[in-house]
């Protein structure tokens, strides 16, 4: 069984979210495009989900890609909580 998408990337635009899937799946990092939870404060209806493990890779592959990431989530449960770094420091 694979993990969970436990992970997820807000941007402000549909735009960017698409962008992002695409410079993701090139540099072969596993994402899942989805509507944005509720419970999630973001301009989109649409997130990135991503495995923990791909987590710290996909930062820096939107980061080089040059697309500013809205806001960065960790599932705690059946909610989703803010982070405000990668190394999952709550916000």
């Amino acid at each position: 069984m694979s993990p969970a998408f436990d992970r997820l990337l807000t941007f402000s635009t549909t735009f960017r979210v698409v962008a992002a899937e695409r410079a993701l799946r090139q540099a072969g990092i596993r994402c899942g495009l989805a509507p944005t939870p509720g419970g999630v404060h973001s301009a989109c209806g649409l997130s990135l989900r991503l495995h923990q493990a791909d987590f710290e890779q996909a930062l820096k592959a939107v980061e080089a890609a040059g697309l500013p990431i809205e806001g960065r989530w960790i599932a705690d449960g059946a909610a989703w909580r803010a982070v405000t770094t990668s190394d999952e420091t709550p916000d």
